[in-house]
């Protein structure tokens, strides 16, 4: 499911460990000849002397891969790794769009804000209410495993595609700026999220029927570790990332460009200058946020990327042995697991980044704090207030 492709990590990862059990076999022969057994996954060849019995005792190696304390920290990863990104996450959402949503003018850029404050917002929940389910032990259902899947996938993919979309109007804004405000109207911007959306429900409804359950989990159908595993890895991530790395390599080369000409704004009228400083600051932000973006979901690339080469992680184990399976499996899980912190961070790098939302948020971190008498009026805010409010 991927509320985070890292459970499919899980489910391959506890077929291996579940897949070694100790056993003992009693075996009698009357002749001398050579006599094997298995665990289904390793098999044990021994010999058995005539007229006497043989008692095999054998440990499947899968099972001493808990030895390892790497092996168990993954197992930690994904099991609590979803609390401690989605909680943050519900938090710092619901923070970005009240302020966004106070920003004054409200403008496409603080309805990006909000539109994404909201959905990554939802996926948290959708991520959160797993990981709360499965800790609970309670019994899984096919509607439960399908449905969170299908609405956690549909809210992760509208949530890349905004942040792409978002990087088209900056483009639109540094390469084409005189067309701007006839091509990115408010109108407009809602059709392209419903239109976004809408795609994003229909590349999602193969998740509708993706998963089998036994008693405490939900399974993968084998249509989608074979085959939609890897065509989902197309939209999810292989074109957001490498679409926000050319995009932004172009909006960086064009901001450098413009830096070595603001001497030049000096003859232009006070008007012209803020717009452009306006407009600067607007891309600097974008290109935090989609650098961000690309940094987090590098790791998780590379995981799709290996998995397409390696489908069978068993067989890292037979080459390479325990311990350096172990030290993989650790890295795999935590690589998976990063990317899902891209949708708790916006907030950070908001204010960070640009200067008209840091201010709505001290003037409004301000106001609240004087009407609860716990600041006397002063000039703080009105020195705040005072700043230009360009981003």
């Amino acid at each position: 499911m991927r509320i985070t492709h890292a459970t499919l990590i899980f489910l391959v990862l506890r077929v291996l460990v579940q897949g070694g059990t100790t056993t003992s076999d009693n075996v009698t022969s009357f002749t001398t000849e050579t006599i094997q057994t298995t665990d289904g996954v390793f098999d044990f060849t021994g010999t058995a002397t005539y007229n006497s019995t043989v008692t095999t005792n054998y440990t499947s190696p899968y099972r001493s891969l808990e030895d390892y304390p790497l092996f168990n920290a993954q197992w930690a990863i994904l099991e609590y790794g979803a609390l401690a990104s989605s909680l943050p996450g519900i938090v710092t959402n619901s923070l970005s769009v009240y302020v966004a949503f106070n920003i004054k003018p409200y403008g496409s850029t603080e309805m990006y804000m909000c539109v994404l404050g909201i959905t990554d917002m939802l996926l948290c929940i959708c991520r959160l209410t797993k990981a709360v389910y499965d800790l609970s032990l309670i019994p899984h259902n096919i509607e439960y495993c399908n449905t969170l899947a299908f609405l956690a996938s549909v809210f992760a993919t509208y949530s890349n595609f905004i942040v792409v979309m978002w990087s088209c109007e900056r483009f639109i804004a540094v390469y084409f700026p005189m067309n701007l405000i006839q091509w990115c109207t408010m109108f407009r911007v809602k059709i392209s999220f419903f239109i976004l959306c809408f795609i994003s429900f229909a590349l999602n409804i193969p998740y509708m029927f993706a998963f089998e359950t036994d008693k405490f989990d939900c399974v993968y159908t084998d249509f989608h570790k074979n085959i939609w595993f890897y065509v989902e890895s197309i939209y999810w991530i292989y074109f957001p990332v490498v679409f926000l790395i050319l995009i932004n390599s172009s909006l960086v080369y064009k901001t450098l460009q413009m830096s070595r000409k603001r001497i030049q704004l000096a003859k232009d009228s006070d008007t012209a200058k803020r717009r452009a400083k306006e407009q600067a600051g607007l891309t600097r932000m974008l290109i935090v946020i989609s650098a961000m973006f690309v940094i987090l979901h590098i790791p998780a690339l590379l995981v799709m990327v290996f998995f397409t080469l390696n489908p069978n992680l068993s067989d890292i184990l037979e080459k390479r042995g325990m311990e350096a399976f172990a030290k993989f499996v650790f890295l795999l899980a935590l690589c998976s697991h990063i990317s899902e912190y891209q949708n708790s961070l916006n907030f950070f790098l908001y204010a960070f980044s640009g200067s008209k939302f840091r201010t709505t948020m001290l003037n409004m971190f301000c106001r609240c704090r004087n009407k609860h008498g716990d600041i006397p009026p002063s000039a703080m805010v009105a020195t705040i207030s005072s700043k230009p409010a360009n981003y």
